[in-house]
């Protein structure tokens, strides 16, 4: 068995044949601070991932609270609704015990054997069957939401199930950004998008190519109408000018990563899901995909000596508002224009606008770490370019020309990308047999 595939916390595992003693604030809790509640299940103190039963018992600690399973009633409900403190106080009643016996048992189990017995121990019966007992009305009162003891409804008892399917399923091995959003913790809290308070980030590369192309977009605007430029001097075009490069900053702002030390130390390394790196890589390829499509034709026209004219992504972008506010105006009754053909010039017109989008919120989800959601923005995506290839081909009797509409090809295609299952495919496929 390789050294990567022992625990450090199990005989021939790296902290066993290091020349140095790991010391951690869970084998010396009488003496240390314990500050591990991290994303990660490293100590923020000792800089070391503690054993995978402490860590599971202070998720469970720190979930398993009154206050943590009303919270969620409170945030939906809004200014002007309160826990009902009767109940807050029967939970906190039911459930303190429990954390004593979880503390305390099982303690001379090693710690992956200690997990299993912890992960046995469900009481979503008895916590249910106590606030049943207490709260005999609790079905009158379950629209309410907090009185819901239906472990499949939409209240209290949902989340009291919830917990133990987590707790079932908890893998230290496994642990992820996903996972520790479930449990109510993140890697950084900051009030800015993709960016952490004293941490140095950079630019990603896609970040720069889309910047770039934005300042090209605004200077072709400005040299075809140079009256624009006194509606931006002042403050508020200023800021409506420059905003989207701010977006562009904080979605694609990424964390410098410091030399990766050898020995003891890559025991702490955290490795995303194979899955995940795989996805991020084919976002980005697609992403760069996304943006030489918006450089190339989408769509022309032959001009009287024999030449032909083209206009692209960028342009396209631009003239949409003006084009859906025809087609939704004067468009409406024109007698020139059929219903599949203003259908098909509707889908057309949105097609960037569409595109863009599904790229932007893919990306800022991603960096939210809900990677996931690119499946949806794919769908999405090409349920569009679908569309407009099908209204395109019953209008006309043929599909798109690449002369012209090789950019909206490119664009539609790159929309694969945003699904993160695609890069583990391509990956797999790719490898030999």
């Amino acid at each position: 068995m390789t050294e990567e595939a022992v625990p450090w916390w199990e005989e021939g595992g790296a902290q066993e044949e290091s020349s140095e003693e790991v010391v951690r604030c869970d084998d010396t809790p009488e003496t240390a601070v314990c500050e591990f509640d991290a994303y990660d299940g490293i100590c923020f103190h000792c800089k070391n991932m503690v054993h995978p039963d402490v860590h599971l018992i202070h998720l469970i600690s720190n979930r398993r609270t009154a206050h943590r399973l009303l919270e969620p009633f409170l945030e939906s409900h809004g200014d002007g609704w309160e826990v009902n403190l009767e109940l807050e106080e029967a939970l906190d009643r039911i459930l303190s015990p429990l954390e004593e016996r979880d503390i305390t048992s099982h303690p001379n189990l090693s710690p992956e054997d200690r997990v299993k017995a912890l992960q046995e121990m469900d009481d979503r019966e008895y916590i249910l069957s106590e606030l049943e007992a207490s709260f005999p009305d609790w079905k009158e009162r379950a629209p309410d939401g907090q009185f819901d003891l239906d472990p499949d409804g939409f209240g209290l008892g949902n989340m009291i199930n919830r917990l133990y399917d987590d707790i079932h399923h908890f893998n230290q091995e496994d642990w992820d950004p996903e996972w520790a959003a479930e449990w109510g913790l993140g890697e950084a809290l900051s009030g800015e998008l993709g960016e952490s308070p004293g941490e140095e980030t950079e630019m990603h590369p896609v970040g720069w190519v889309i910047g770039v192309g934005y300042l090209w977009f605004v200077f072709q605007f400005i040299m075809e109408d140079p009256e624009v430029i006194e509606l931006m001097a002042n403050e508020i075009g200023v800021a409506i000018t420059l905003g989207p490069l701010w977006l562009i900053r904080q979605i694609f702002a990424r964390k410098v990563e410091e030399p990766e030390e050898k020995g003891e130390e890559a025991v702490l390394e955290v490795h995303l899901d194979r899955q995940e790196e795989g996805g991020r890589k084919m976002l980005i390829v697609s992403t760069i995909g996304m943006g030489v499509a918006m450089l190339l034709p989408w769509g022309g026209w032959w001009t009287p000596d024999g030449g032909f004219g083209s206009y692209n992504g960028l342009d396209h972008m631009r003239g949409a508002p003006d084009q859906v506010g025809f087609l939704l105006s004067d468009g409406l009754e024109s007698p020139w224009l059929t219903g599949l053909g203003w259908l098909d010039w509707f889908v057309f017109s949105v097609l960037s606008l569409v595109f863009v989008l599904t790229f932007a919120v893919t990306w800022y989800k991603h960096k939210d770490g809900d990677a996931q959601f690119g499946k949806k923005a794919s769908s999405v995506h090409l349920s569009f370019f679908g569309a407009w290839l099908m209204l395109y081909f019953l209008n006309y009797g043929t599909f798109p020309v690449l002369d012209f509409h090789l950019g909206v090809l490119v664009a539609g295609i790159s929309g694969i990308g945003l699904d993160p299952s695609m890069g583990e495919r391509l990956e797999r496929y790719g490898k030999p047999s």
